[in-house]
């Protein structure tokens, strides 16, 4: 009953008395619901200030967390202030889900009108965020209670200090430049922050089994279209980084075209420049990954079973002995040959073997379309 008074209530706003053909009563339903959708973003933001909206696809609502400390009960919680109900959750890439990678949420207001949220990023979109939360509360157990942690008494050897205290870092976002010149970032990127008996501060980065990623830096404005064709653009990263690896932007440029229009084009070999890599360009490539690194921190991964892989990063000489001497470069290329999922590529790569690990800069878009906007760092 209050979705068709509502809708007829607008439908005689508009073409009363007007002498013109009226639409379809169904019409005027999608423009209610429209301005449904852009009422509810309003409200759920003004309640919710840790909320901002994204962009609109597959007819969803798109949101955003500021802050990872989000999560479902805080969305729950802003909904019910604004009369807004969830009447069914969709799995990520099921029938009427607006997200191959999020859960779908179905929504009613006040006023009967359904439409769909998808909630991207945050804590949404980062399983080891679960991970990282239990183990700051086995942490601060450990520490509160004077339990025995295995984690814990492999920090206090290395560092040679006795932990009294705890505090965590999920409540920031964390955006770093990629500049070529790596920067003291512990206090910014701390996932929790150790407090010794000597009143030093440690701060800790948590990595989960599975977490491969060391970095996540904006390159937007690297490519750009032009009507069906993509063709590079610029930006600092490129003049330098790019360069010195000796990337083919324009061979890039073409793959992602055929790519664009699903037709059969660019490089699916990976190009290795290795020989053709300066003394000099090797510094370079070797700046880039210590500031996509950076230092001030102690790098804790997870191994499973109770072991934790433990890297002291509190210097830059630190963070370029983890990194180790520059042996190998290769470009990995964007292409299309079919639509298997062997058969096509979107990510430019560059792919670093080195003394110590393997490193991949992986430029990409994770939002699904296909210009690229970040540049990650990624250990395989």
């Amino acid at each position: 009953m209050g979705q068709t008074s509502n809708m007829q209530k607008l439908y005689d706003q508009v073409y009363k008395d007007r002498k013109v053909s009226s639409p379809k009563l169904e019409d005027t339903y999608t423009l209610v619901v429209e301005r449904s959708k852009a009422e509810f973003k309003k409200d759920i933001v003004n309640v919710e200030p840790r909320l901002k909206p994204g962009v609109d696809k597959k007819g969803a609502i798109r949101l955003q967390p500021k802050e990872k400390s989000f999560d479902e009960k805080d969305f729950k919680s802003a909904l019910s202030h604004i009369q807004v109900k969830i009447v069914d959750e969709i799995g990520a890439g099921q029938p009427e889900s607006g997200s191959s990678k999020y859960t779908t949420y179905k929504l009613k207001d006040k006023d009967g009108t359904v439409f769909r949220v998808v909630l991207g990023g945050g804590s949404f979109s980062n399983k080891g965020m679960t991970y990282e939360r239990q183990l700051v509360e086995e942490l601060t157990n450990a520490i509160k209670y004077k339990q025995s942690n295995p984690l814990l008494a492999e920090l206090e050897k290395l560092t040679g200090t006795h932990f009294v205290s705890i505090r965590t870092g999920f409540n920031k976002l964390v955006r770093r430049k990629l500049s070529g010149q790596p920067n003291d970032v512990g206090e910014e990127i701390a996932d929790l922050i150790l407090v010794g008996a000597n009143g030093e501060d440690y701060f800790i980065s948590l990595k989960g089994k599975n977490g491969k990623t060391l970095s996540n830096n904006g390159i937007a404005g690297i490519f750009r279209q032009v009507g069906d064709q993509i063709v590079p653009g610029f930006s600092q990263v490129v003049d330098t980084l790019f360069g010195a690896a000796k990337v083919d932007l324009n061979e890039a440029a073409q793959g992602l075209t055929s790519y664009l229009n699903n037709t059969a084009g660019g490089n699916p070999s990976p190009v290795d420049v290795t020989n053709s890599l300066s003394d000099q360009d090797k510094d370079i490539i070797m700046n880039y990954l210590a500031s996509a690194i950076d230092f001030g921190y102690l790098y804790v991964k997870n191994l499973g079973k109770n072991k934790f892989k433990i890297v002291n990063l509190a210097t830059i000489d630190d963070v370029k002995e983890f990194i180790g001497d520059i042996q190998s470069v290769q470009i990995k290329y964007p292409y299309y040959k079919d639509d298997t999922r062997m058969g096509k590529r979107k990510n430019l790569s560059i792919d670093i073997k080195t003394s110590k690990s393997r490193f991949s800069f992986d430029v990409r878009n994770a939002s699904g379309d296909i210009i690229p906007k970040q540049i990650n760092l990624v250990q395989p």
